[in-house]
C-alpha cells in the first residue's frame, strides 16, 4: 500500500487515506509498513507513522508471544 500511495502521489492521483494505512498496520501489516516506508521512501518524515507502526508491531509481538506460549505448553 505504501508503494501504491507513493505512485499515486507522484501521478497526482487520489491518495490512500492515512487512516487506511494505519488500519492495515493494526491488522498485521506493521512490519510491511516499515519496510514500505524504507523501500519507497514514503511517509518517512511523519513521526506519527513511526509511532503507530511501532505500537502495532509491539502489540503483535505480545500477541504472538502468548499464542505460541500457550501452544507450546499444550
Amino acid at each position: 500500500m505504501m508503494g501504491m500511495d507513493k505512485n499515486f502521489a507522484n501521478k497526482n492521483k487520489r491518495r490512500i487515506p492515512e487512516a487506511n494505512l494505519f488500519l492495515m498496520s493494526f491488522l498485521g501489516g506493521s512490519l510491511g509498513g516499515f519496510m514500505g516506508m524504507k523501500f519507497f521512501h514514503h511517509k518517512t518524515k511523519k513521526s506519527s507513522f513511526y509511532a503507530i507502526y511501532s505500537v502495532s508491531f509491539i502489540i503483535h509481538c505480545i500477541i504472538l508471544y502468548f499464542v505460541f506460549k500457550n501452544f507450546i505448553t499444550i
